[in-house]
């Protein structure tokens, strides 16, 4: 009795019997008739809300499942959603292109005044049977299909689009008159090819900028290397940069021009200031881990 709730306590009176326990129980925890109503509603709006335009990935096995059994229980709890199972059934499977005629067959049925010819259980075969014709015919191979060849044109031996003069030419006698014949300018040479200049000369172009955009010219020295990482503009080769004989005679040339000799001067003083605030944070950083 203590893992039982207030609610349920209140039935469980100390006079009843066991049995009379579990009557009381089932009469209370019964839904009514308008609650198991409102879930088969609730039920047919999910189900049939949504329709579908191709066949599911796995075949409308499930959904007629589902359905079958949402009907059961229409015809006990919810007659009037019963009653209009064929408008149902033809707006979730009448824009599937095998299941279209079987709609219409069961509209028209409806429209004649025939509703005994077609019930919940009929429409649920048919479309389960188109469905397997489908699968039957898609694994099915195409019977005298042609097989496509690779055609062969008898043509002048040539090379690069001259032809060799050591080769005779093929001659055809009593050629068949063709329609739809194809032209070959046959006086174009290498140097008149379209194609092949363009690419080479695309792909020179191509490999002219790869290398503009791969080589860096120093402005103090004319080396291969950025402006501020040069070690004659700033005194300064962490790195071990070897200075070579030209980058030398270039540099001493420009230090007689005034305006490179100021540039040079505040490119030092700048770098030496940041080498001296790193150093600093450095030292301060040191001295906060001991």
């Amino acid at each position: 009795m203590s893992s039982t709730t207030e609610a349920t306590r209140a039935l469980l009176r100390a006079e009843n019997t066991v049995r009379e326990w579990i009557v009381e129980l089932q009469a209370s925890t019964r839904p009514t008739d308008h609650q198991l109503s409102e879930l088969i509603q609730a039920r047919h709006r999910i189900l049939l809300g949504a329709k579908y335009v191709e066949w599911p990935l796995a075949g409308p096995g499930k959904w007629l499942v589902e359905w079958k059994k949402l009907m059961l229980d229409c015809k006990i709890w919810c007659p009037a959603q019963q009653a209009t199972w064929a408008q149902d059934f033809n707006r979730v499977w009448v824009e599937v292109p095998e299941a279209t005629w079987l709609c219409q067959r069961i509209i028209q049925a409806i429209r004649d005044k025939k509703p005994e010819e077609w019930n919940v259980f009929a429409a649920a075969r048919e479309l389960q049977h188109e469905w397997d014709q489908r699968a039957i015919r898609s694994s099915m191979k195409i019977a005298g299909k042609t097989k496509v060849t690779r055609a062969a044109f008898t043509a002048q031996p040539r090379f690069d689009g001259s032809t060799s003069e050591a080769q005779p030419e093929i001659i055809i006698p009593n050629p068949e008159p063709q329609t739809n014949t194809l032209t070959v300018d046959r006086t174009r040479n290498r140097s008149t090819s379209r194609k092949r200049a363009g690419t080479e000369s695309t792909q020179k172009e191509g490999r002219q900028r790869g290398q503009k955009k791969n080589t860096l010219i120093c402005w103090g020295c004319s080396g291969p290397h950025i402006d501020f990482l040069c070690p004659l503009i700033t005194e300064y080769n962490p790195k071990g940069i070897q200075i070579l004989s030209e980058w030398q005679v270039t540099f001493e040339r420009k230090m007689q021009d005034r305006t490179f000799v100021q540039k040079v001067n505040q490119i030092r003083a700048a770098n030496k200031t940041r080498r001296d605030l790193v150093k600093s944070a450095e030292t301060e950083a040191g001295f906060g881990r001991e």
